[in-house]
């Protein structure tokens, strides 16, 4: 990265004001896979094989944002920050831990992160749109993953929901 584009950006915007929304934005990444992380510890139910499943693959895609945020910040002139707790500080998405250890708590927990990190991204690619095409970029991409992410949790959801339904729904061979 030149040290003419980042002068660009000045121009346009205040890059302490995007290296400030990046730092939130990599707080919230570091919470969201600790949390998902935590939450494959803990998780209980008839569906924990598949649930943990894809919160590993969360897991991993929220450490791949927070590398990509990382290196822009960076690229920027900024300090990231990586003290766990200063996250608490800079984060967007407070942590948001299950009420229960069952699947349907945990479900509805990262649900709620996933969308308060959509909320944030969505401003922060306003912010950025006609004024740092390389941040945008990278904000459309993360955006692109948490919106996957409320899909994959809302098909969890419904599993979890068809699992409960069919086990207080009469059995309708049982008269043959």
């Amino acid at each position: 990265m030149s040290l003419e584009y980042i002068k660009g950006i000045q121009q346009k915007v205040d890059i302490n004001e995007i290296i400030k929304l990046l730092r939130g934005a990599l707080s919230d990444e570091f919470i969201a896979a600790h949390q998902y992380w935590t939450q494959t510890k803990i998780i209980q139910g008839v569906h924990r094989d598949a649930i943990n499943k894809e919160l590993f693959q969360h897991r991993d895609e929220e450490i791949g944002h927070a590398n990509m945020l990382m290196d822009r910040i960076l690229q920027l002139g900024g300090n990231p920050e990586i003290r766990p707790l200063d996250w608490d500080k800079f984060t967007g998405c407070r942590y948001n831990s299950a009420i229960d250890w069952d699947q349907r708590s945990i479900i509805e927990s990262a649900l709620q992160g996933e969308k308060c990190a959509i909320q944030h991204y969505t401003k922060l690619a306003e912010f950025t749109r006609g004024r740092d095409q390389t941040t945008y970029d990278i904000v459309m991409n993360i955006l692109e993953d948490e919106y996957e992410h409320v899909r994959d949790l809302n098909s969890l959801e419904n599993m979890i929901n068809e699992k409960k339904e069919s086990k207080h729904s009469p059995d309708k061979n049982k008269g043959d």
